[in-house]
């Protein structure tokens, strides 16, 4: 049975979550890059891209200090990873980069801001993904 405590946990937004990120990310120190979608018609929305930057993560956060960088994907509490989503997350962490899919309860419960106090790690471990929506 779900308690008031698990509906709070799961109840930011897509953007609420996204600006919550930001803003703490912005008081640690990083610079961070997002890209916000553009009306295309009147009922589509669209990330322009170029190339293969289908299913780039949602935000790229840089710490020269930490000497770190790290590519999350922004997920609501019911939101699927799609398969070019974690195909780009497995690639940049193959590279080098810490990837991470960060949902409201990541928040919530601290994790997100462990991820961006963490120390330096040498490399991180390939990015293994969540369940995939084709």
């Amino acid at each position: 049975m779900k308690t008031a405590l698990d509906a709070y946990r799961n109840s930011m937004s897509h953007e609420e979550l996204q600006d919550s990120v930001i803003g703490l990310a912005h008081s640690l120190g990083w610079k961070v890059a997002g890209f916000r979608k553009a009306c295309y018609s009147d009922v589509l929305w669209t990330t322009p891209v170029l190339a293969d930057g289908a299913g780039w993560p949602d935000l790229f956060l840089a710490n020269e200090e930490q000497r770190r960088a790290i590519a999350i994907e922004i997920k609501s509490a019911k939101d699927t990873v799609k398969a070019v989503q974690t195909d780009w997350l497995a690639t940049l962490a193959l590279c080098g980069i810490e990837a991470y899919v960060v949902r409201p309860e990541d928040w919530h419960s601290g994790e997100v801001d462990r991820i961006l106090k963490a120390p330096h790690r040498k490399r991180p471990q390939p990015y293994q993904g969540e369940s995939i929506e084709d």
